[in-house]
C-alpha cells in the first residue's frame, strides 16, 4: 500500500475521485469499497465530478489512440509478412509438425520484437519504433513513438513516474499483442468447415491444425498439409467474401490470434498493408488455391496413370491442351527451345500440376514439357472437362488460374 498521488501529475484529477481510487486500493477487504458502495459515489453519480473541461484532452487522447493503433497494426503485419516469408521458404503448408506442438506461445512474440530491435539491443527505442514503422510505410515521428512508449512505462510504474523509461522490452510488446483478441480450441476440433460463411481470420501462436478440402467423388475430407505457429489461414474467404474453401481441424491444443472480418478488411485497406504484404498476400492466395486443387485433381476418380522415361517429352510447345497433370514421382523441366539451343522456365516437383494454362486459355501449350528424372516420371492425369468441372466448384480458382497468362511456369518460378 505504498504509494501515493503526484499532484503536478494529475492536477485536473478531484479530491472526490482520488478518494475513490484509494477506496478501491484499501488493502482490506473489509474496508474496500463494494461494487454497490460505487455505484452510489458520488462522483460515479457526476455529483462531485469536475465539469471543467481539461484543455487539449480530446486531441492528446485521440494522438495516443491513433498511435497505439499504427503500432499494433504494424505488429500484425510484420507478424503477417514473416508468415508469408516463411511460406515462400519452406511451402505454404506441411510445416515441421514435431516441432510446431513443441513452440511456445513466446515465439511470435519474440518475433515481432527482434523485427523493431534490428541491431539486438534487448529493447525497443522511439528511434527504432520510428523508423521501423517509417520501413512499414507509416508515418510515425520520434516525438510519437517516444509519448507511446513513455505510456507503456507509465502503465508498469508501480510506485513515482521516475522510474518510467524510454524504451519498450520484450513485454511491452507482449502486452500490446495480448490486445488482439485470443481463442483456444483442443484437439479435435473444427474451426471452421468447407463451405462454411467466413467470419474470421486467424493467426496461430501455438498448435497444429491439419488442412483438409472435400472430395468431389467420395464427400471424404482429403488432407493437404498442415500448419503451425507463425502461420495463418482463413484470408482468403475473409477478403474476397466467398465461403470456406477448405476445412480447418485442430491437431492438437490451438492458441490463436482473431481478427473479424471488419477488422481484418479494415488492417488490409490501410496503408502499411499496401505494396508489398498486400502482394505477397494475393501470392500466398495463389499458391494456396492451387494446392487444394493439385490435391483434388490427383485424388479423382477419373485421373488415369501416366509414366514417362527420362529425357521423354510429355507435351511439345504447340500441342492442344487436353490433359491436366499432377506429378507423383520425379521431376518435370519446362523448357524453352530457340535458335540457340533451350532455356529452361522451370522444374515441377512432385505434388505440383502443370499444363493448365491451356486448358484454361484454350491456346496451344506455350512451352515444352520433359521428364528430368533419371529413375523416370510419373503424374495423374485428368482430361480438360473433368478439370474445368473441378476448377468451378472451387470458388476464385477459374479467376486465379485465368489471371496467371504464364500459368504454372510462373508459379513455379514465384514459389523458388
Amino acid at each position: 500500500n505504498n504509494w501515493s498521488f503526484l499532484d503536478d501529475r494529475v492536477p485536473n484529477v478531484t479530491q472526490a475521485a482520488k478518494e475513490l481510487i484509494e477506496s478501491l486500493l484499501e488493502p482490506n477487504m473489509n474496508k474496500r469499497t463494494t461494487a454497490s458502495m460505487m455505484l452510489e459515489n458520488p462522483w460515479v453519480q457526476g455529483r462531485t465530478a469536475s465539469k471543467v473541461t481539461i484543455q487539449g484532452s480530446h486531441t492528446r487522447l485521440n494522438k495516443f489512440q491513433k498511435a497505439r493503433h499504427k503500432l499494433k497494426n504494424g505488429l500484425l503485419t510484420v507478424l503477417i509478412q514473416q508468415a508469408i516469408q516463411n511460406s515462400k521458404e519452406t511451402g505454404s503448408l506441411n510445416q515441421d509438425v514435431k516441432l510446431s506442438r513443441n513452440a511456445t506461445a513466446s515465439l511470435f512474440v519474440k518475433r515481432a520484437f527482434d523485427y523493431f530491435d534490428t541491431d539486438g539491443k534487448g529493447y525497443i527505442t522511439p528511434d527504432d519504433v520510428s523508423s521501423t514503422m517509417a520501413d512499414l510505410n507509416v508515418d510515425m515521428d520520434i516525438a510519437e513513438a517516444g509519448d507511446l512508449i513513455n505510456d507503456a512505462s507509465r502503465a508498469k510504474a508501480k510506485h513515482r513516474i521516475s522510474e518510467l523509461k524510454d524504451r519498450l522490452d520484450y513485454n511491452d510488446i507482449a502486452g500490446f499483442l495480448a490486445e488482439i483478441p485470443r481463442q483456444e480450441f483442443p484437439e479435435g476440433t473444427c474451426i471452421f468447415r468447407e463451405g462454411d460463411e467466413s467470419e474470421h481470420f486467424y493467426f496461430i501462436v501455438k498448435g497444429v491444425v491439419d488442412v483438409l478440402v472435400r472430395s468431389r467423388d467420395s464427400g471424404e475430407d482429403l488432407s493437404i498439409g498442415t500448419m503451425g505457429p507463425g502461420h495463418f489461414f482463413g484470408e482468403q474467404g475473409v477478403l474476397s467474401g466467398t465461403k470456406r474453401s477448405a476445412t480447418i481441424r485442430c491437431a492438437s491444443d490451438v492458441d490463436l490470434l482473431v481478427l473479424d472480418r471488419k477488422d481484418f478488411r479494415s488492417l488490409s485497406n490501410e496503408e502499411i498493408f499496401q505494396g508489398k504484404t498486400q502482394a505477397s498476400l494475393e501470392q500466398l492466395i495463389f499458391v494456396r488455391t492451387l494446392g487444394r486443387l493439385n490435391r483434388l485433381v490427383a485424388a479423382s476418380k477419373h485421373s488415369r496413370r501416366q509414366t514417362n522415361a527420362f529425357q521423354e517429352v510429355i507435351f511439345e510447345r504447340g500441342d492442344t491442351g487436353d490433359d491436366v497433370y499432377v506429378v507423383s514421382k520425379g521431376e518435370v523441366s519446362v523448357i524453352e527451345r530457340t535458335e540457340n539451343g533451350e532455356n529452361l522456365l522451370a522444374k515441377i516437383q512432385p505434388g505440383d500440376m502443370f499444363g493448365e494454362t491451356s486448358l484454361m486459355t484454350e491456346k496451344p501449350r506455350n512451352a515444352t514439357a520433359r521428364c528430368s528424372s533419371r529413375k523416370g516420371c510419373e503424374f495423374q492425369k485428368l482430361d480438360k472437362a473433368k478439370f474445368l468441372k473441378i476448377v468451378s466448384e472451387i470458388e476464385q480458382a477459374n479467376e486465379h488460374l485465368k489471371s496467371r497468362k504464364q500459368g504454372s511456369f510462373q508459379r513455379s518460378e514465384a514459389k523458388q
